[in-house]
This record gives structure tokens, sequence and C-alpha cells, in this order.
């Protein structure tokens, strides 16, 4: 049966090209690293298994069977049959370092220099191709994707694990800090890389995420996504924590990092910060049948993200995952404007630190504008918004979005204070002759002072009896959907804030949406061991149940 290998961004498995001249310290930098039963596809190794007695000058026939082993067992890797797994080459072109990146792999490069190599192939008593050979490794040495990784010394593992192969690399940071007496306990957590990858797993988050005794935590997010199910995994664990979780997105949140976002109590956009949702993705291998398996799999991965989007905005399922299939990115005030997030803030734009290749579009200002609309009407983006709102109150093109907001903001407050002026109850039958001045005015009545001022007192309480009892409509509104599982708790706010801006739209829009279709209960499951199944398998059995 094909392997399947379900990605946002990244892949699952990891497998790490090991690159570097002969002699560098290929193999001893990946034993130093490797754990046990992790595989290791290597030429010299192989050589050795299959008889030769030479090392590193193999006799012909044993090189050839080497080589076809070594080809059969790249592609079995490739294809998924092991969670994690080194391949050991030395001559690669920059095609192929290039191929691999994409493919989702590690490349990292040994290089101790030239006069080391030689050194070491001196003292090992290598043969004469393995000079020859080191001298056209730098002699014809590529130029390195950016995305690889390089190290000097094969003892000491300064990018993924420590030499005594126990610590991986960790792509995020957690700290508790001490409050102030009577203040609200504090956890502060980072996100800086991408999720999963590189040999931590989400459980190493997990664990130190429940440790953390805190009322509120920051969550921080710059990252391009990773493991699927992994990120699934630490957005649940967030949302099961009792703190209150304030994400703030410092510079990128796409892929699977944009649904760790919506663990999220309130959501905050940095200035120049974006996000970006698209389909999971896969490589697969195998026959027909196995390929349509992989593409249902595919299907209930990508609708459970979409269910997510949905919880969170109210929006629909279908919704999102039209804008996930074209990939759709948002800056920071489309994100807000979309519901995904709460705010944005002036805050530094955080610098374009990953390679943004492998999606359809480097970023936002390479992608087209999102649709931010409810379904059913006509697609209005978040740039043709603002302008209808500039030319409505005839404010300057080119004044600001957050300058745009200020002045619909001061026309509200401006409509409420003339609403608040004009009283029809407050008309009343005259007491006593007017005098002559104002009986000659127009629309003018004169009332006792004394009544005119329970009139006030009588419209100014029946304004607050009002307002109570449009909050506790509103709020009973917001409670309803939430029981009836159409929007998520987390919501609750957002949706209370529409129903005091548009109260019938906003009803008429909660009114329609279906009732149950909110996951109120985790996404995905737990991990459990299962006996006789491979780390692959049990992934995949556990997300999508047993074949």
């Amino acid at each position: 049966m094909g392997c399947l290998c379900v990605r946002t961004g990244v892949l699952v498995s990891e497998i790490t090209v090991v690159v570097g001249a002969p002699a560098s310290g290929k193999s001893a930098w990946v034993e130093s690293v490797r754990q046990p039963g992790e595989p290791v596809v290597d030429y010299d190794l192989l050589a050795r298994a299959f008889g030769s007695t030479v090392p590193h000058d193999a006799p012909v026939a044993v090189r050839e069977v080497a080589f076809a082993a070594r080809q059969g067992a790249i592609s079995r890797i490739r294809r998924g049959v092991s969670d994690s797994a080194y391949i050991v080459q030395s001559f690669i072109d920059a095609a192929a370092v290039a191929a691999w990146l994409d493919f989702g792999a590690r490349v990292v490069v040994v290089d101790p220099g030239k006069g080391e190599c030689l050194r070491r192939a001196e003292s090992d008593g290598r043969p004469q191709h393995s000079f020859e050979g080191i001298e056209k490794w730098y002699a014809e040495e590529p130029v390195w994707d950016s995305r690889a990784e390089f190290v000097k010394e094969p003892s000491v593992n300064n990018s993924v694990r420590s030499a005594a192969g126990v610590k991986s690399r960790r792509w995020f940071s957690m700290q508790a800090s001490k409050p102030d007496q009577g203040a609200a306990k504090l956890g502060v957590i980072s996100i800086y890389d991408h999720i999963g990858w590189g040999g931590t797993e989400s459980k190493a988050f997990i664990e130190e995420l429940n440790q953390l005794d805190v009322d509120v935590i920051e969550l921080h997010i710059d990252s391009p996504g990773g493991d699927v199910f992994q990120g699934i995994a630490i957005m649940n664990a967030l949302r099961r924590h009792k703190a209150r979780i304030e994400v703030t997105v410092d510079g990128l949140a796409a892929s699977i990092a944009s649904v760790i976002a919506m663990a999220g109590d309130r959501i905050v956009m940095n200035r120049g910060a974006q996000m970006m949702i698209h389909d999971a993705w896969s490589w697969g291998e195998g026959d027909a049948r196995d390929l349509e398996s992989a593409a249902k799999a595919l299907e209930k991965c990508s609708d459970s993200i979409a269910a997510t989007y949905a919880a969170r905005t109210g929006k629909s399922k279908e919704h999102w995952r039209e804008l996930m299939a074209v990939e759709t990115w948002f800056t920071a005030e489309e994100a807000v404007l979309a519901g995904l997030a709460d705010s944005w803030v002036d805050a530094p734009s955080a610098s374009a630190r990953f390679d943004l290749s492998v999606f359809n579009y480097a970023g936002r200002a390479a992608a087209p504008a999102p649709r931010i609309n409810d379904e059913g009407g006509s697609e209005v983006t978040a740039e043709e918004f603002v302008v209808r709102v500039r030319e409505l109150l005839g404010l300057d093109e080119g004044l600001a979005l957050d300058d745009v907001a200020v002045a619909v903001e001061d026309l509200v407050k401006a409509a409420e204070a003339v609403a608040d002026a004009v009283e029809p109850d407050a008309v009343a039958d005259p007491v006593g002759e007017p005098a002559a001045s104002a009986a000659d005015v127009d629309g003018v009545v004169t009332v006792d002072k004394a009544v005119f001022a329970e009139l006030q007192a009588d419209a100014a309480a029946g304004r607050e009896a009002r307002a109570r009892a449009d909050v506790a409509r509103r709020e009973g509104l917001v409670a309803d959907a939430v029981k009836a599982g159409k929007i998520s708790p987390a919501s609750s706010s957002q949706w209370l804030d529409r129903l005091n801006v548009d109260e019938a739209n906003t009803a008429a829009l909660l009114a329609s949406l279906t009732s149950g279709a909110v996951p109120l209960a985790e996404v995905g499951s737990g991990l459990d061991e299962v006996e006789g199944l491979s780390e692959a398998e049990k992934i995949f059995n556990t997300a999508w149940g047993t074949r």
C-alpha cells in the first residue's frame, strides 16, 4: 500500500540528507545524532554488508549491488515507510538539494574543510580515489540553498540534536513570569519555526505546557507551518489549558500555524504580520486504490482544518474550503475583517525568515486579495471595501485604514448623540400662558421647569431600561447559538460585538447557521500505542480510523 505523508507546509516524516566530501565525517555525524532504530542509508555500510572487506574500496560486483540497494532504500524512504531516516551522500548538485528540500527533507552539509578531509583520508589509509574525490568535491562544490544547514565537526551537533542524541532542536520556548502580588500569573510561549520539524514532537511541547501553572498565556507565533497532526494536537492542548490564551502573530502564521492561532481566546495581528490558509498536502505512491484512499484522507484532514476556521468566524466550513483550495493569504487587516483575528496593532514588521517558495504564493504581496464577505453576496475584497467607505464618507483617497476607522467611529458617535437628543416622548401640552416671545417662535413649546425635569428623568430611565433589555436579548441570542453548537464559546464576544453593531442581520446569520456544526469537542485524537503497527500506521489509524 502506498504511504501517505500529510503535511500543511512540511513533511510529517523526518528525512535528513547528510552531504559532504569523502572523509568529511558524514557517517560519524549521523551516528552522533541518530536514535536507536532509525535507519541509515550509507553506501559504505551497505558495501560491507554485502561482503566488501576493504573499507571504501569495494569490488565492482559488490559496488553494483550496494548502489542498487541504496537506490531501493531511498525510494522506500521517499514513500514514507520510515518515520525518520538518514541518507548519506557525497556528491550532489544544486538541483538535487533543492528537490530534497522541496520534498520536506533536511539537508545537512558536513564540512570540516578540505585540509582536514585530506588529513583524515591519509590517516585512514584511504585509496587514491578518495583523495581525488575530495579534490573534486571542493572544486565543484555547488552554491548551497539557503535552507541547507552546516556543521564543521561531526562530534558536535549544532543543528538537530545534541551529541548524546537525547535533546532535539527546539522550535518553541516557554517561560512563566513571576507576578506582582495579587496580579495574574503570566506564561509566555513563542513558536518561531516549523511546527514539529527537526526531531521535537508535540509531546514535548504539551508536557511543558501542562506544567505551566499560570492564569494567562501569551502565545507568539512566527511560523510557516509544519506537521498537521502535531499542530492539531498543540491547538487542542492549548484549548484545554485553564489559562486564557492571548495569541499574537508576530510575523507569519501560515498553514497549520494558523490553526494553532485559532486556540486563542483573543488573536492579535502585529502590524505587517500575515496569515495563510490552504488545503493539506501529500505525497503518495501506489495503485489507483491507494491514491484514492490517500485523497479521501486528505479531504478529511482539510475538512477538520476548515471546521476550525468556521468555529472561529461563524462562516461555513464550505466557505473556508473554497479559500483553502486556492491558498489564501491575509494581511493583518484582512485577517481581522475575515474574522480570523480580533485586532491588529502597530508593531515592528517581522522579517521574512522563511523560504515560502514551496507555496503557490511567496507571501501576501504576491497573492490575490482574499474574499472576506459572507456567503450569498457579491465578492468584495478588503481593498474594495475600504475604497467604498472612503467614497461614502467623502474621505481623501490616500487616507490610511486606521484613520478611516476613526472617521467611521466619529460618525457613529455623532449619530448616537443626535438620537439621544431627540426624545419623541418629551412632547407635552403647555402649562399656563406662554410668553409672547416664545409664542412667536414656530415649533417651540414652553413647559414648566419641574415638568420638563421630570420628563427628562423619565426619558433617561426609559433609555437605560431599553439598553438593559437590548443587552439581555443579544446575550441570549449568543448563548442559544453556543448551546446549539452553531458557534464556539471562544467566538462569543465577537458575535456579541456584531449584534451590538447590526442586530437584525447578525441575528439572521446566527439563525441560518447549522446546529451542531461547530466541533466543541477536541479535533483529532492522541497517539496511543498500538502493538504490531509502524509509527506511520499508528498516526494514520489514530487520525482516520483503522483500514
